[in-house]
């Protein structure tokens, strides 16, 4: 029989290997993300498909994510899923490396087929959320692989772009996924509602589109809807680009008004920052003193 201490002493190992298993696996996905940005301007800006060490890179990064993943989960389907999909990501970055450009469509084919894995493997979890996610992740491979068997051979750059941004993509929302798991959102909604930052940005949105509005039919240098909203933009962020510029008495008045609001919302966002992270660490204190 173990101890309350050794009970401890586990729980806070556990705790220690999870946030490193999570700081390393999203490490990764950021590692990927960039590498397959730095793929996609390859692409874009040279003019060829000499990206292929990106292609490597980003996949097998993104193939140790998935791997630290493995080992953080105790649920057995979803260590065979993360398993599966590190070994098959990390083939097919090797594939993208090593097959000729003409037959880069093949690795577009056998990463809707990693996806595919993904979706079916979700549904041995049982839950709604994953059906759902599974359906979509079939679909939205059974349409990549039709892409790439109609368009790929004749077309091996338009591949080489729909593989980087669909890399890109899936490496964002798990950044953004992991992100949000480490946010409580009840939390989160308490200091919001404390703040009032619902009823500021709406009041924002609403000096915003009606500033807008009056910038366009008022100041010569706005022609149009889109000017005066870039225009507020650059105001209430400070940020201030000098393409536009308000000239009239009213569009300086309103100029002056989001300007404040712009300082307001800032200060609200630092606030919400400060007293979540302040919340937090009562908790945290709280917590240890009960153990």
């Amino acid at each position: 029989m173990k101890t309350e201490d050794e009970i401890l002493k586990e729980t806070k190992k556990q705790k220690r290997r999870n946030a490193f298993l999570d700081i390393s696996g999203s490490s990764f996905l950021l590692l990927s993300l960039i590498f397959s940005l730095t793929a996609l301007m390859r692409i874009i800006k040279e003019g060829d498909i000499g990206a292929k060490i990106f292609y490597l890179i980003a996949f097998v990064s993104f193939a140790l994510a998935k791997f630290f993943k493995f080992f953080k989960t105790k649920n057995k389907t979803e260590k065979a899923r993360l398993l599966t999909l590190f070994i098959y990501l990390t083939l097919v970055g090797v594939a993208a490396f090593i097959l000729p450009v003409e037959y880069l469509f093949i690795s577009l084919i056998a990463f809707a087929v990693s996806i595919i894995i993904n979706g079916i493997f979700r549904f041995f979890n049982r839950t709604g959320r994953d059906i759902v996610f599974g359906i979509i992740a079939i679909v939205f491979a059974a349409l990549i692989i039709v892409v790439g068997i109609l368009v790929g051979p004749t077309n091996p750059k338009l591949v080489a772009t729909v593989l980087t941004l669909i890399l890109m993509y899936l490496a964002f929302i798990e950044i953004f996924a992991v992100s949000f798991a480490q946010l409580r959102l009840k939390l989160l909604i308490k200091i919001m509602r404390k703040t009032y930052v619902g009823e500021i940005l709406f009041a924002l949105l609403t000096l915003t589109v009606a500033s807008s509005l009056i910038f366009t039919y008022m100041e010569p240098s706005m022609s149009n809807l889109g000017d005066a909203f870039w225009y507020c933009f650059a105001v209430i962020t400070t940020i201030g680009f000098g393409d536009f510029a308000a000239v009239t008495f009213t569009g300086r008045i309103l100029t002056v008004i989001l300007g404040l609001f712009g300082i307001i919302l800032v200060a609200v966002i630092t606030s919400i920052i400060v007293n979540f992270y302040n919340e937090i660490s009562l908790t945290n204190t709280e917590k240890k003193k009960k153990e």
